[in-house]
């Protein structure tokens, strides 16, 4: 086996060139990638444990390297789940990263519809936060704080709204519930997230 460069960054390391094929697992908002399921005697890459004086190969279907590739496998779907919900956020318009206060009362007082929304993260260093704001019946600008966490069983990050029942999978789940029902917390339906000036949509 041809030993090309190393990827992945754990005590036992895929030694190889690239994957070739990828298959893909249907999701509800897409695909996502999944490692090669061929046998490893025929894969590209190989299961080394990398130390700094040699690698050595793990023998295919032993214990160990069962071990290590499901934790590498839990790995690289954990990431590519987290990458592919987090396009899958910017490419909603209601979902805004690092903005200021006064750039949120703009783009709600924009059109200032009743349930209009924004969610607003916070990505400083170590420190995650993500906020909804939204404008009540009267038109006033609230907000609540969505909290997180990261669910074993789901292998991903779960969603709900402060003081609120029920976690969901993702913030488009959230959302999506809360403008078919009337959260308590809320005290309304969310109707339409916010849109660029000049957009009808």
């Amino acid at each position: 086996m041809n030993v090309i460069g190393k990827i992945a960054d754990f005590k036992y390391r895929l030694i190889g060139g690239n994957l070739r094929h990828q298959p893909l697992k249907a999701h509800k908002f897409g695909f996502v990638f999944l490692p090669n399921p061929c046998h490893p005697d025929y894969q590209d890459l190989a299961l080394c444990e990398v130390t700094p004086t040699r690698i050595r190969v793990i023998k295919s279907d032993s214990r160990e390297y069962r071990a290590a590739y499901i934790k590498i496998e839990k790995d690289l779907y954990t990431r590519a789940i987290a990458k592919f919900y987090r396009e899958l956020y910017y490419s909603k318009s209601w979902y805004f990263e690092n903005i200021t206060l006064y750039q949120v009362e703009y783009h709600l007082y924009l059109r200032a519809e009743p349930g209009s929304f924004l969610i607003a993260a916070k990505a400083n260093p170590g420190v995650s936060e993500i906020f909804l704001h939204y404008l009540d019946d009267n038109k006033r600008m609230l907000n609540l704080q969505i909290m997180y966490k990261f669910e074993a069983k789901r292998n991903c990050r779960v969603y709900k709204i402060f003081k609120s029942k029920g976690w969901h999978e993702s913030l488009i789940d959230l959302i999506e519930y809360a403008q078919c029902h009337k959260m308590r917390s809320l005290g309304l339906k969310l109707t339409n997230g916010v849109r660029p000036f000049g957009t009808t949509a």
